[in-house]
Formats: C-alpha cells, sequence, structure tokens
C-alpha cells in the first residue's frame, strides 16, 4: 500500500507543477474556489485558508499584457475565448487572484446584466459601456454597477502582481 501512496503523491507534486515553470514560478494566476463559494461570501472569507481548483481558469501563459494604469490585461486569443465562455450568474461567479500559489484578492466576474450590487474587484464578461476597448483584453474594474459601489482596499496593481508580470516580461511600460 505504501508505494501507491508514494505514486500518488508524485502524481500530485507532478499536477502542481504542471502550471509552473522550470523554477517552481507559477507567476500570476486566476483560480476559481473549489466548492459552491459565492462571490460576495469570497470577499469576507480568509483566503489563506480557501481551497481552490487545482489548476488556474488564466496563467501567465495566457497573457499577452498587462497595462497598471488602465487595470487591463490582454489575453492570448485562445485565452480570451475561454473567458468570453463564461457565463456567470447575476450575481457573480468569484475568482481569486494569486501569485505563485497565494492568494492576493478575490474577485468576481460580472455580468452587466445584473441589478446586482458588488463591493469587489469585478471582470466584465460584456464590458458593453466601456469605450476604447482592446481587443482579447479584460480589465479588472472596482465595484459594480459602477466604481462608488467597491468598498476595500484596491490590490490590482499589489506589488506581488507587479513584480510577477514584470520578471516574466507582460507589464506594459509607460512608455508603450
Amino acid at each position: 500500500m505504501k508505494p501507491f501512496v508514494a505514486v500518488i503523491g508524485i502524481v500530485l507534486a507532478g499536477c502542481f507543477c504542471l502550471s509552473c515553470d522550470e523554477s517552481g514560478h507559477e507567476g500570476f494566476a486566476i483560480y476559481f474556489p473549489a466548492g459552491d463559494v459565492s462571490a460576495s461570501d469570497l470577499q469576507k472569507a480568509d483566503l489563506r485558508k480557501l481551497s481552490l481548483n487545482p489548476s488556474p481558469f488564466l496563467s501567465e501563459k495566457d497573457i499577452v499584457s498587462y497595462d497598471p494604469e488602465e487595470y487591463a490585461m490582454e489575453l492570448t486569443e485562445e485565452a480570451f475565448h475561454r473567458f468570453k465562455e463564461l457565463r456567470p450568474p447575476v450575481s457573480g461567479m468569484p475568482f481569486v487572484v494569486c501569485v505563485d500559489g497565494q492568494p492576493i484578492y478575490p474577485g468576481a466576474f460580472w455580468t452587466s446584466l445584473s441589478s446586482n450590487e458588488y463591493s469587489g474587484i469585478v471582470i466584465w464578461t460584456n464590458p458593453i459601456f466601456r469605450e476604447n476597448r482592446k481587443i482579447n483584453t479584460i480589465y479588472f474594474e472596482t465595484g459594480y454597477p459602477a466604481p462608488q459601489f467597491f468598498s476595500g482596499k484596491d490590490l490590482r496593481n499589489d506589488e506581488r502582481i507587479i513584480n510577477s508580470l514584470k520578471k516574466s516580461g507582460k507589464l506594459k511600460s509607460k512608455s508603450e
């Protein structure tokens, strides 16, 4: 029985590192929480104790660039297609932004068809009102339906996120 347990451990360790590069650095990633967690419950949760799905929804390999001034993340065509297939309920689809597997902040994918308010970070799945939208780009917004509904600390440009994206060459500089 012990060899079986050892094999399972090796397989699980290998699965975890599939989303890491050679150095074990996963970098920026967006995960869905494991289990049935609402967007509003996720805002109140202790992220250090939260279980996440084993694989990220988006990882550094899915990112073309990140503009920290516009909070805009350009995705690869394949990743943007996956994003466009999301169908969040009107109460939002919760996610957690992580760096190297460590949770930084919670948020929710949101539809503009919702009449619910949300006080966290949102990524609209159908941003019909955003002017100057760029192709294959998602925007990390504060609050829904408008920024005045946001409460809490804005961690969209947390130092760990910026450093990770800079290290991977995904961070846009101010001159671009």
